[in-house]
């Protein structure tokens, strides 16, 4: 093992984003495996990807290193957080989409009619534009 405290903190940086190493990866340009071997120590990311790592988490190379530095900010910085809020987003979204749709071959199943079918699907979707709509300008304002 190369630097306990580097494998430690990098593992306790991605959890607190809620990220997979997966996704740390994707977002790091590596592969899963390298990420997985980090994270139990067996090797050290090369120095342009310690650089990525501490821009990516907001901290400083010194704090990922040395086990005496701590994290001035105890936030996860909006880079990273972002994308486990879109996560969850994405989630939600998802799994309001098959519920819909169970929904909906529920009521077909049950009336035998095509067009009921397609008539509620078209009001499922239309409900979920205009719940989309509304959270983008929701947010649009909340950034004003």
């Amino acid at each position: 093992m190369l630097n306990w405290f580097f494998y430690e903190k990098l593992y306790k940086l991605r959890k607190k984003a809620g990220l997979t190493q997966a996704e740390l990866a994707e977002k790091l340009n590596v592969s899963r495996q390298a990420v997985s071997k980090w994270e139990t120590g067996s090797v050290l990311p090369e120095t342009k990807k310690m650089n990525a790592i501490a821009v990516f988490f907001g901290v400083t190379i010194d704090y990922l290193l040395d086990k005496n530095k701590d994290q001035e900010n105890n936030e996860i910085p909006a880079q990273a957080s972002s994308v486990s809020k879109n996560k969850s987003r994405k989630h939600i979204i998802f799994m309001a989409v098959l519920i819909g749709l169970a929904f909906v071959l529920a009521l077909g199943i049950v009336r035998h009619s095509l067009v009921s079918v397609l008539t509620i699907l078209l009001l499922i979707m239309v409900v979920f534009s205009i719940i989309l709509l509304a959270k983008k300008l929701v947010g649009k304002k909340n950034e004003s």
